[in-house]
């Protein structure tokens, strides 16, 4: 493990955006994509924070999406309760 430590305020470029997998979708990815249309902002990393050797950062897209899903489940279930 890296014990080392930033010693000032750091910006760095994200290298991988990590998608979470789902198997139903195009891609095998929640959002069904395999790349994104932009370049995701570069990720701050302040004083103490531990260093790094790649920058990554989770899906935006696969996040909303499997929020979404947890939504529509709930609101399939109190339909089913109140029937």
């Amino acid at each position: 493990m890296n014990d080392a430590v930033y010693q000032r305020r750091t910006v760095r470029k994200v290298e991988a955006v990590v998608h979470q997998p789902d198997p139903t979708m195009p891609y095998g990815t929640a959002c069904g994509l395999w790349k994104f249309g932009y370049e995701p902002a570069p990720q701050v990393f302040n004083r103490g924070d531990g260093k790094v050797e790649k920058v990554t950062v989770p899906c935006p897209l696969c996040e909303a999406a499997l929020a979404c899903r947890e939504i529509e489940q709930k609101v399939r279930s109190e339909r089913r309760e109140s029937i």
